[in-house]
């Protein structure tokens, strides 16, 4: 599978699973700009999610693209994390865990 196809693949699975806890989520796939995902959940909580695929997350969710989802503007409350598919499991970490 080609890297663009199992990107997209990683996109959809982690998609699926916000859905599947209750988020309503929004893809950012097209748009120009940081987050894969915005998904907001009925109890408030606004995530801005950017998903990945891959065996060394820090290597491909690098510095430049972590800063930049720190200066996305959102509301106060939001959150900014990164999804990483690892076979049918997903790993969320929030930006305070982040490098």
């Amino acid at each position: 599978m080609n890297t663009s196809r199992k990107g997209n693949a990683a996109e959809n699975f982690i998609g699926k699973d916000l859905v599947a806890k209750g988020f309503i989520v929004g893809s950012r796939r097209h748009l120009k700009g940081p987050g894969d995902w915005l998904a907001v959940h009925p109890d408030g909580r606004i995530w801005l999610v950017e998903a990945k695929h891959c065996k060394n997350l820090w290597e491909n969710f690098r510095r430049d693209d972590r800063q930049a989802m720190r200066e996305c503007l959102l509301p106060p409350h939001a959150e900014r994390w990164v999804a990483n598919r690892r076979g049918q499991s997903i790993e969320y970490v929030p930006e305070a865990d982040w490098p």
